[in-house]
């Protein structure tokens, strides 16, 4: 979407209430959107996310909270990622829930 001249005019015009009205409305637009990508994961699913250095992990979601799904990476590693950034691993058949080097990842009970 291309934000046209316009709008920003009138953006960079609006009072204080009306800038609030905007915010409240761009607000519940990214609580939807978020809630629709959280919907596209389910608990036990194989993931894999980039860290802010660069590297990819791979995990198990374990929860899946409000803003963010908690994955486990590895028996005491356990990261809380936003929706946007994970995406679904095909999962090998031999070895469902392996880790890369780490082996199976076992089963926690809550």
């Amino acid at each position: 979407m291309v934000i046209n001249e316009k709008l920003l005019k009138d953006i960079h015009n609006a009072d204080w209430d009306t800038l609030n009205l905007l915010l409240k409305e761009i607000n519940g637009r990214r609580r939807v959107l978020l809630k629709d990508i959280s919907t596209k994961f389910t608990v036990g699913q194989m993931v894999e996310f980039t860290t802010k250095k660069g590297n990819v992990e791979r995990g198990k979601i374990e929860k899946i909270n409000r803003k963010t799904i908690s994955v486990r990476t590895s028996p005491f590693e356990r990261w809380r990622v936003g929706p946007s950034y994970l995406r679904p691993v095909k999962a090998d058949p031999a070895t469902p829930t392996t880790l890369g080097h780490l082996g199976p990842l076992p089963e926690f009970k809550n």
